[in-house]
């Protein structure tokens, strides 16, 4: 219905022109006519801002409706509050002078409140509900081995509830117990605590106070208490030959039986791991090498190339320069693998394959752009006849200069990037130990 819409719009109002936006539709798009590339667009825009001024009509309607059917000010005399425990409600007002100046304002009008009467009854019955809540599973006050359950409202009563106790020790504000291994410590295992309530309504501000005992129920696993019973057997009697084992734990009888560690399965476990990481570090291992042969074959193109442009600027020839060059980077360990390529090149020549295609062969083995581009060059001058062939190779060499300088400066950033994090943990440790002892002093 929109599309339809936005296309009467688009026909029926005059076209304008954007000459910004059709040449990026154009790029876009490079394949659709121009004049509906346009019309496509402009409709499109119309029609979502349709659906948008459609959308937002009909939530304005709704929102009217609504806003008009509760009214809020009776007789343009008073506001009627909400009942007790309802919410307030905010009411937008204008006053008209006599001169007939109006003045916009809002007043905040709460629920009705309880009289002291009604509040009295209603503490009366709350407390009895929040003494029965806030046992939670604990059967009565004189035996508080669970956690309590202080809520902070009661449904149905418009109290706000608040709790504090009288010895954190053993219970907190939120209900929280002492655990058995904390009190096990102290004087005596269970504590007596005042747990205060606090009732608040508006002005209305009531406490009670439960008297709770704290009992905390011993929660150490069978585990711990073996290994105490253990411990107890170990230093019970130090100038006896023998230790004995305790027969009882916990009321429960035990019966000891000796446990060896299998060094066997351990060393199994072992070598299935190290097998797995041999498999998976040969291979990253390989990744590493052959990066490291790359970069190896990036750093020699400059000497190559420029040790080439030497050798035919003295009058040799491509095919002897080739071999001179190869040979040389053979005899100075350690032999970069590009002199090795360089060398099986001319083992490929000397068993009868041209020179083209062993060089051609040359930059697919190598796999790189700047060594395709020199056998391409090399090709040429075989080929077709190249007299520029010894400029072009200064040129590239040139070239390869630059270039390996970038490669440089960036691997150079690269590290300083690397060297930060250390850098910060570093200051970070400095600062510790700077501010520790400063701390201390105090």
């Amino acid at each position: 219905m929109f599309y339809k819409i936005a296309s009467l719009l688009y026909d029926f109002f005059p076209k304008r022109k954007n000459g910004k936006e059709m040449n990026m539709l154009m790029q876009l798009y490079p394949n659709v006519a121009k004049s509906s590339l346009k019309r496509d667009y402009e409709i499109g825009k119309l029609q979502r801002v349709l659906t948008i001024f459609f959308a937002g009509s009909i939530a304005a309607v709704i929102l009217w409706i609504g806003e008009g059917s509760e009214e809020l000010l009776v007789n343009n005399s008073y506001v009627l509050r909400e009942k007790q425990g309802g919410e307030e409600k905010k009411v937008l007002l204008t006053a008209e002078r006599e001169n007939g100046e109006k003045v916009d304002t809002e007043i905040i009008v709460r629920e009705k409140r309880f009289s002291d009467g009604d509040l009295e009854e209603l503490y009366e019955n709350m407390l009895q509900e929040v003494e029965k809540t806030a046992l939670g599973e604990n059967s009565s006050w004189d035996n508080i081995h669970k956690e309590l359950c202080l809520v902070q409202q009661v449904e149905g009563y418009p109290f706000a509830l608040s709790w504090e106790s009288s010895d954190y020790r053993y219970v907190t504000n939120s209900g929280r117990i002492a655990q058995w291994r904390e009190v096990k410590e102290m004087e005596a295992p269970c504590g007596l605590a005042a747990i205060t309530l606090r009732a608040e309504y508006y002005h209305f501000v009531r406490e009670h106070t439960f008297f709770a005992r704290i009992c905390p129920v011993e929660d150490e696993t069978f585990a711990e208490k073996t290994e105490n019973a253990l411990q107890q057997s170990e230093v019970e009697n130090p100038y006896n030959d023998r230790v004995m084992l305790p027969t009882v734990i916990a009321g429960e009888n035990v019966i000891w039986t000796e446990r060896k560690e299998n060094a066997g399965k351990k060393i199994f476990l072992l070598t299935l791991a190290g097998m797995a990481a041999t498999w998976m570090l040969y291979d990253r291992d390989l990744q590493k090498k052959t990066i490291h042969r790359k970069k190896q074959l990036a750093e020699a193109y400059q000497a190559v190339i420029s040790k080439l442009s030497l050798y035919l600027g003295a009058g040799m020839n491509l095919k002897g320069a080739w071999e001179k060059v190869a040979g040389e980077g053979i005899r100075n360990p350690p032999v970069n693998p590009l002199y090795e390529e360089m060398l099986f090149t001319c083992h490929e020549m000397a068993g009868g394959i041209s020179e083209a295609e062993a060089y051609e062969r040359f930059g697919k083995r190598i796999r790189q752009q700047w060594y395709v581009r020199l056998t391409t060059l090399l090709v040429q001058n075989l080929r077709k006849g190249n007299a520029a062939l010894l400029f072009q190779l200064r040129q590239e060499a040139f070239l390869a200069m630059e270039e390996r300088s970038a490669e440089i400066k960036r691997t150079g950033e690269e590290m300083g990037t690397k060297l930060l994090f250390p850098m910060l943990l570093m200051m970070g440790m400095i600062m510790v130990m700077i501010m520790v002892p400063a701390f201390l002093s105090f």
